[in-house]
């Protein structure tokens, strides 16, 4: 066999591998669908979470202020990447995905703590005797109950399709080492070119 032949069979063998990962049942990467349903969960999420930062802001006076400004940081990190996957849904299935879900668990986490402070302090409001400012600060936690709430279901759903991808990517990868393992074999039985 001559280098075309060897070349031929290369590339043969290089479709097959693709091939057989498109129609390999599982796992499977993420398709363009999945990723933007994905995409638009996680654009109304952090709309959410937007407003129940401004929120906190105004309700938690300085310490909502100091609290309001690290979790913008996680809004505006994570728009900057929406943005981008949203341009190219396939960019999921790659590290910027993985940046997706950190800030999506970022928010929800920072979310929580959000609801914590507010129902502490709607606590303390409470028991002190000021109720109307008790009410603000529980209807505060409970807006920061239901960002989180809602951020945290969206991560679950990044979190699986990102499990997926890293699977099917795993497996390509080995089919791919196959492949080449068994062009080198040929090459191996070939010997040097003549």
């Amino acid at each position: 066999m001559n280098w075309r032949g060897v070349l031929f069979l290369f590339a043969f063998l290089a479709s097959l591998v693709a091939f057989s990962a498109d129609h390999a049942d599982e796992p499977s990467f993420p398709d363009d669908s999945q990723i933007n349903l994905l995409l638009t969960q996680s654009e109304r999420a952090f709309e959410t979470y937007e407003l129940a930062i401004k929120q906190e802001q105004l309700e938690l006076g300085k310490q909502g202020a100091e609290s309001a400004a690290r979790d913008r940081q996680v809004l505006d990190r994570a728009r900057q990447y929406l943005a981008k996957l949203k341009a190219n849904p396939q960019a999921f299935n790659s590290p910027a995905g993985f940046l997706l879900v950190i800030d999506l668990d970022d928010a929800s986490r920072n979310m929580a703590l959000c609801m914590g402070q507010a129902g502490m302090d709607a606590s303390m409001l409470a028991v002190a005797g000021n109720t109307s400012a008790g009410e603000s600060k529980l209807a505060l936690a409970q807006t920061c109950l239901g960002a989180s709430q809602l951020l945290y279901t969206v991560s679950e759903t990044a979190v699986s399709m990102y499990e997926r991808y890293l699977l099917a990517n795993h497996d390509l990868r080995q089919q791919e080492e196959g492949a080449i393992g068994k062009c080198m074999e040929i090459l191996k039985k070939q010997g040097p070119p003549k």
